[in-house]
Formats: structure tokens, sequence, C-alpha cells
């Protein structure tokens, strides 16, 4: 389905920690497979996104409202998340598929 891929040599890195840029690349990608619609982002919303890998899901998923900062213009993006964070961005994300679902 694409939501889950590998680093540069193409290993998953079962046993690794997931970045929060991971996880928020992880959770568009789920998004687009459910909407069946890729999305743009609307704007750079972190000043320590714009370069990173995951940038444009980064910006995504907050457009979704689906990850929020560390505060206003920081998310952090190389910082490992705990599960009490996926959680909560996995519940943000079933209810961001809810209100398009109407």
């Amino acid at each position: 389905m694409g939501v889950l891929r590998g680093d540069t040599d193409g290993m998953i890195r079962h046993r690794a920690p997931v970045t929060r840029g991971q996880l928020a690349a992880m959770l568009v990608r789920t998004h687009a497979v459910v909407d069946e619609v890729a999305r743009e982002p609307s704007r750079d919303w972190f000043q320590d996104t714009p370069g990173t890998t995951h940038a444009e899901a980064i910006s995504v998923a907050r457009d979704l409202g689906v990850v929020r900062g560390r505060d206003r213009v920081t998310f952090g993006p190389s910082a490992t998340t705990r599960r009490d964070q996926m959680a909560s961005t996995l519940s943000r994300l079933v209810d961001s598929l809810a209100r398009e679902r109407g």
C-alpha cells in the first residue's frame, strides 16, 4: 500500500524508534490510501522542517490537523515519538478521515 518505506538502504529497521517526521509521513500516506487522494501542503508550518526528508508530509499532516508542533514554530522532525504521541496522532487521523467522509 506504500504506507511504510525503507530507509536509504531499503531497510525497514523494525526495531528502530520512529521519528516524528517518519510518523507524519506514515500518517499522510495512510490518509492518501484511504481517501484515495494525495495532498500537497498548503505551506511550510514549522521553521525546523524545510529541507528535511519528511518536510512535505509534516506540512500536509499539519494541514489535516493530524500532527501538532512542539510549539507554534518548531516540530522536531528528527526527535523520536512516544507511544502516547503515536496514539494521539492516530486518533486525529481517524477524526480527519471521518470529517471528510461527512
